[in-house]
């Protein structure tokens, strides 16, 4: 400071030498409750991050087992969507199997009847030739 000097501000009542001393006491008493300020500022804040990095580690840990867990499910899902599948190709396969037994019924059915209509006329011809049979026996017996 140039203008006013201490001379002038002071009015020649204080030491220059004393009055420097004093500004300098001051200084380092208003330094060191600001050190001691920030210190217990940074203490407390120190205290806060242990806090939260407590708090922190829980939110992780109930993370992990909240994750595990869904990774739980994701297998059972897996799981069941494969018993599914598997189930669904032996309804598949067996409805198939079922088609061609159908079938295969339907035509031993028809060969059945087939067969049946053929016995019975088999069975009429068999007749009939019984019958020419007989008649020949008759002609015969009678001449």
């Amino acid at each position: 400071m140039i203008y006013p000097t201490i001379t002038e501000l002071t009015k020649d009542e204080f030491n220059r030498y004393e009055l420097t001393i004093a500004t300098a006491k001051c200084a380092r008493i208003i330094t060191d409750e600001y050190v001691r300020q920030r210190e217990a500022a940074e203490k407390a804040a120190q205290e806060k991050i242990i806090v939260y990095q407590k708090e922190l580690e829980g939110l992780r840990t109930e993370e992990s087992v909240a994750s595990t867990q869904v990774n739980e499910w994701d297998l059972k899902v897996e799981r069941m969507l494969q018993t599914q599948k598997f189930h669904q190709s032996n309804v598949d396969r067996i409805q198939g199997e079922t088609q061609r037994f159908e079938k295969e019924l339907e035509e031993i059915l028809q060969a059945l009847e087939q067969n049946l209509q053929d016995v019975e006329a088999k069975n009429h011809n068999i007749i009939e030739i019984q019958k020419t049979i007989e008649a020949s026996y008759e002609v015969q017996s009678s001449s």
